[in-house]
């Protein structure tokens, strides 16, 4: 992380949860790249190799800046 910068790993309201993006949400993350509604504003549909290495990017763009995306479950 950043400088020893201290990041909020989760924030849950009435209807959602919301987490930083995990290692272990792999699966979740290649059954929505998979998905032509939800990719087509998306940049289109990512193969499991390629969902792998974005999942990659954005660990490591928490660990060297502190934030980034997060997973919103309902």
């Amino acid at each position: 992380m950043a400088g020893g910068v201290r990041t909020l790993e989760e924030c849950c309201t009435a209807r959602l949860r919301l987490t930083r993006i995990r290692a272990t949400d792999l699966d979740d993350l290649a059954s929505l790249h998979v998905d032509p509604r939800a990719m087509a504003t998306l940049g289109g549909l990512r193969s499991l190799a390629e969902t792998a290495h974005f999942l990659a990017e954005q660990l490591a763009h928490w660990e060297e800046h502190g934030f980034g995306l997060w997973v919103a479950r309902d």
